[in-house]
């Protein structure tokens, strides 16, 4: 099936329910373990106490969250200890309030979330499916760095990291030498070398090389990148000829890098 022609504002409003969902999910995980560590305190204050009654959750009227009158008879003079009860209280209305969501225990929200992130990573492997792994990374990660305002909004942080592995990935995907860096030879090798590479904005990155392969036809280079990027350091890299200097296109085919993986293996026996 092809993207609509609104695929953009879809994938928007898929990002933004999962972080919704993820956001709210994350608040009612928090009350709940509030609302659990506070009745289990009073709980024990009750039952070190012999009190008539140990189960907090029966001294709070549950349709409003305020404490009953009768409590008193079971905390006597211990204004603390209706505190406790009176947060408890507003923790199980609050806790409540996520009903309406079908989140009554704490296996639902954890559901929703995932059906949510699940929705999202659908419909990228769609676009790029559909654009082209270059092409559809560009609109993913452009989409993506929209969403980040609503992450600032809500104080919480989901799509952020990623969003800047992803940006930084797109830096190093297409890179080119100042010259021939990379000497073909007809042996796999595991040459050891520093080199720099740019690419098509004008940027340098320093890369160490680990080893040179050939498969398929095409040679490939194991570079690690020396830069501090929030990015894989090791990678392969396809090296191509481009005029006057070389082309390293990154591998990013899990069939493919296996194979390399397989090869530098035995290089280094």
């Amino acid at each position: 099936m092809s993207l609509n022609p609104n695929f953009r504002e879809e994938y928007y409003g898929l990002l933004e329910k999962c972080i919704l969902t993820v956001d709210k999910s994350q608040q009612y995980e928090e009350i709940c373990e509030k609302y659990t560590a506070l009745r289990n305190r009073i709980n024990g204050i009750l039952e070190a106490a012999d009190a008539l009654c140990t189960d907090s959750e029966r001294l709070i009227d549950k349709s409003t969250g305020e404490v009953k009158p009768n409590a008193e008879a079971v905390t006597g003079a211990d204004e603390n200890l209706m505190e406790m009860l009176a947060e408890l209280g507003e923790l199980y209305v609050k806790r409540q309030s996520f009903a309406e969501l079908g989140w009554d225990d704490d296996l639902m929200n954890h559901i929703d979330a995932v059906l949510a992130i699940g929705a999202y990573q659908d419909m990228e492997e769609k676009i790029i499916s559909e654009l082209g792994r270059d092409a559809g990374q560009r609109v993913i990660c452009e989409v993506k760095k929209k969403i980040l305002s609503l992450e600032g909004e809500l104080g919480t942080q989901f799509f952020g990291n990623g969003v800047e592995r992803l940006e930084n990935l797109l830096r190093i995907k297409h890179l080119f030498s100042w010259r021939d860096e990379i000497e073909m030879t007809a042996a796999d090798n595991t040459d050891e070398r520093s080199i720099i590479l740019v690419n098509e904005a004008g940027e340098c990155f320093d890369f160490r090389t680990w080893a040179q392969m050939r498969h398929g036809g095409a040679v490939y280079v194991e570079l690690e990148l020396l830069d501090e990027m929030n990015v894989r350091t090791f990678n392969y890299y396809r090296v191509d000829a481009a005029s006057d200097r070389q082309a390293f296109t990154l591998v990013e085919d899990g069939d493919l890098i296996k194979v390399l993986e397989r090869k530098q293996e035995r290089l280094a026996i």
